[in-house]
């Protein structure tokens, strides 16, 4: 399930909220300004989610751990 939401429904008024399940199965939340950058978004999570190649930025290395 994937979804573009107003943000104003979710305490973010005047941004548009992606919210999806990765392939964990565990929920994410991205928070875009304009509706049309959501949608562009929504098409590559989408993809990479199909693939298995989504990591949540939190996974992502550092830069401080990249330079170590």
């Amino acid at each position: 399930m994937a979804k573009i939401v107003k943000g104003e429904t979710r305490g973010r008024p005047g941004k548009w909220i992606l919210d999806f399940y990765g392939q964990d199965g565990k929920r994410h939340w991205e928070t875009y300004d304009t509706q049309k950058e959501a949608k562009r978004e929504l098409g590559k999570r989408l993809e990479e989610v199909r693939k298995g190649t989504y990591r949540p930025p939190t996974e992502m290395p550092t830069v401080a751990t990249l330079a170590a």
